[in-house]
């Protein structure tokens, strides 16, 4: 292990004022700048520094964005508590899609939506707001998730309440504020960022809109974005503060440290630690993965340590039980404690987290959980040194310098920084398919206006080219086009599903997508100049009709295709296969007190031991329980068809891969699949577990299989050939992308490809800068 001793750290307070220098200095800048990024370290009270600018203004309507629903959850509480210690006449809402489904069952979410952010007032008991008093109107702080700030901001909700919801989430909140800015990736960044550039050229900023981002220090090409766009914004962070400040008092804020770097594996370390069943510390293990979490709560048990002991905090486990876990002294963690999780230890005069045990591939997060650790602010007890011991590989490892006497942490942010990766936003989506997804909300704005300002959206479509893609061609009507073309194919496929009288309906397309469908899909080097926007001009209509029933079940693929592909682009996390199962885990192998969850069936399938259920009532019976009402609404039951029982865990997962049946040459399926993103159905879903027999296949529910097979996926595929399987893995590492199998049979042969899945295809497949050679038709990489 190689050992560093670093100082402690103290915060300054504001003279003549309760508050800290720093939440002073938010509150000053905001009033000077339409946007603010508060970037002092975890615990430092980045959420009252953005507070401060409501109780200075007590009329305005705002805006929280926090990344997860525990975050929600906990940023409610302390808006509410600071709403009340100030006397503030702000009603608090938190919102999230569980809410909206609670308020109103079987009515329009988009309408209950609407009705919300209007008037909270009417749901006073709902929204546990009955203690209010009305007397007039009030303003509301909204605390909700991102994905309903992007489907009200992007009008995906339905026809009848998109508009509203669009024209309430840019107009009605002056005061917007973003929580853990630092966590979102460049498509995610990029809908905030276009937030701020519309809110700046529809003079939002100008006549008092506030924005305050509370995150680590921004990204070098987030300041780049900001300033293209001629968007006021000031950073305010423990670098850049004011001479005069060195005299104020001082607040310790973070304990003295011992961090220890290892490329021992985290079980090894745990196991180490554990070995005398001894508690004297309050101890945090984070571990990248759920089942490892697991894996090292079962190895822990097995050992003798008594499980009321050991408390668990990871995505499976409910929000009461979540709350018991943080009381234990050994808490086992995925990174859903990174995003401003708060380990509130009552009675406890010392920091909250004595040691924290942890891995980390990249610096974002190493430095994101060392914040966990050693946090005094407000603490009786500052005398205590915290630890941390980060588990890293061998390579990065090797790249940490050997400790030379104390240093202080703005030192241990720098070496943190030299041996380990930053993050890699994957900033190429904005430059091209990014541009496509902001068009969205333009070309929404744009039919709603009166035809003399019309062009005020095509200036402020030619705003966000200069600033996300200089050198793009794109143009506002080229764009406009192809969501034209999306949006007749969405209405196309809907109607022809739906119909009894399919071939009817297939008759009757729209010509230009008919046109559409046979250049993309159907020419042959000989038909090249026949295929144009005039093809069907020498035909007659039952000609024309005869040419697409004809074409029938290609056609209806290569628009599925075509929509999948598009669709994956709007969604504020992304899409990416998965299907929610209810987990009935008989042997408490995630959590500590409750049993039933929902959760992906992937992660089930790969790493548990489980049985599956055709129904409820199957799954009841095998089970021995009965889903009381609560448990079935807060679940979601109504809309889950899959039910798991977990009896164990894995010791070798099952290998997850696809098959495919190409009636085809290989050549021919390479030129139209390989190195591109398409979207294809009729995949068969397969599992290899590797025994002492060998590699035998495993049998997944008919259930399952069909659903995956019926589906249309975004699929980049990858030849294993080690040169472009290198760069591609370059391109991936240290990000949430994984690559999985997959098998394509052809007529006389079969190969195994890679493949990248869901929105992150098209995220990837930007990243790659393909120069194609006509003749030779080989790709080729930009780095």
């Amino acid at each position: 292990m190689k050992h560093y001793t670093v100082k402690g750290e103290s915060l300054k307070k504001a003279p003549s004022s309760p508050y800290l220098y720093h939440q002073k200095r938010t509150l000053d800048e905001l009033m000077s700048n339409s946007v603010v990024f508060n970037t002092y370290p975890t615990g430092a009270g980045k959420t009252i520094a953005s507070l401060l600018y409501i109780k200075e203004n007590p009329d305005v309507d705002t805006l929280f964005i926090a990344p997860t629903n525990e975050l929600l959850r906990q940023h409610s509480e302390d808006i509410k508590e600071f709403v009340t210690k100030n006397n503030l006449p702000h009603i608090v809402v938190k919102i999230d899609a569980a809410v909206i489904e609670k308020l109103r069952e079987g009515h329009r979410k988009g309408a209950t939506l609407y009705e919300v952010l209007s008037n909270p007032l009417q749901f006073r008991e709902e929204l546990y707001i009955e203690d209010i008093e009305y007397d007039g109107k009030r303003p509301i702080i909204v605390v909700v998730n991102p994905d309903i700030f992007y489907y009200c901001f992007y009008s995906l909700y339905g026809k009848s309440d998109k508009g509203n919801l669009m024209d309430i989430i840019i107009r009605k909140f002056n005061y917007i504020i973003i929580d853990e800015f630092h966590y979102y990736n460049s498509k995610q960044l990029a809908n905030f960022l276009f937030f701020m550039l519309l809110s700046k050229e529809f003079n939002y900023f100008k006549y008092g809109r506030k924005m305050c981002i509370l995150t680590a220090t921004p990204d070098e090409l987030v300041e780049q974005y900001l300033k293209r766009g001629g968007i006021e914004y000031k950073i305010i962070s423990n670098e850049n503060e004011n001479l005069e400040s060195e005299d104020y008092e001082k607040l310790k804020t973070l304990s003295e440290l011992d961090l220890y770097v290892t490329n021992q594996s985290l079980e090894e370390i745990v196991s180490e630690l554990y070995k005398d069943n001894t508690f004297k510390d309050d101890v945090v293990v984070i571990s990248q993965s759920i089942y490892i979490v697991n894996k090292i709560k079962e190895q822990l048990i097995n050992s003798g340590i008594n499980k009321d002991n050991i408390g668990v905090i990871t995505g499976a486990i409910k929000s009461k039980e979540r709350k018991k876990a943080v009381e234990k002294h050994l808490i086992l963690a995925t990174p859903t404690v990174d995003i401003g999780y708060n380990f509130k230890k009552e009675n406890k005069e010392g920091q909250n987290i004595d040691e924290v045990i942890t891995e980390a591939s990249t610096c974002d997060q190493a430095l994101q959980r060392l914040g966990r650790a050693g946090r005094i602010l407000g603490k009786k007890n500052q005398n205590e040194r915290s630890k941390v011991v980060l588990c890293v590989t061998d390579a990065i490892y090797e790249a940490f310098k050997e400790g030379n006497g104390e240093i202080s942490r703005l030192e241990l942010k720098k070496l943190i920084k030299e041996a380990m990766p930053e993050r890699n936003i994957m900033k190429k989506y904005i430059e091209s398919n990014g541009i496509l997804e902001l068009c969205f909300p333009m070309k929404e704005i744009y039919r709603k206006m009166a035809q003399q300002s019309k062009h005020i959206v095509e200036n402020i479509f030619n705003m966000v080219i200069s600033v996300f893609a200089p050198k793009s061609k794109a143009s506002f009507k080229s764009l406009s086009a192809k969501i034209n073309k999306y949006q007749k194919q969405c209405i196309f496929i809907n109607e022809y599903e739906k119909s009894s009288e399919k071939k009817e309906v297939v008759e009757n397309i729209d010509n230009k997508l008919f046109i559409d469908f046979y250049k993309n899909y159907c020419p042959d080097e000989e038909d090249e100049e026949f295929i144009d926007d005039s093809m069907l001009d020498d035909f007659s209509e039952e000609d024309i009709k005869v040419l697409k029933l004809g074409a029938e079940k290609d056609m209806i693929h290569y628009i599925n295709s075509e929509i999948t592909k598009t669709k994956s682009l709007l969604n504020f996390r992304g899409s990416d296969i998965c299907k929610p199962a209810l987990v009935f885990d008989k042997y408490y192998k995630f959590g500590q007190e409750h049993r039933i969850f929902v959760y992906d069936i992937f992660h089930l399938m790969r790493y548990y031991d489980i049985e599956w259920y055709e129904s409820k009532g199957t799954f009841e019976k095998a089970a021995k329980i009965k889903l009381s009402d609560y448990e079935q609404e807060i679940n979601g039951v109504d809309n889950i068809d899959v039910f798991i029982i977990v009896n164990g865990i894995r010791e070798n997962a099952i290998e997850i891969t696809w098959e495919y049946g190409f009636y085809g040459e290989q050549s021919d399926f390479e030129e139209k699949y390989t190195s591109k993103v398409e979207a294809i159905n009729s995949l068969i879903l397969i599992g290899y577990e590797y025994t002492t027999i060998g590699r035998e296949r495993v049998v997944f529910p008919e259930k399952i299989t069909k659903a995956f097979k019926e589906s249309y996926i975004p699929i980049y595929t990858i030849s294993q050939e080690s040169k472009e399987e290198y760069k591609i893995r370059k391109i991936i590492k240290n990000q949430p992308i994984f690559l999985q199998k997959l098998n394509v049979q052809f007529s006389e042969s079969e190969k195994e490809y890679l493949v990248i899945t869901g929105t992150n295809s098209i995220i990837v497949d930007s990243e790659v800068v393909k120069i194609r050679n006509n003749a030779v038709k080989e790709d080729s990489f930009i780095w």
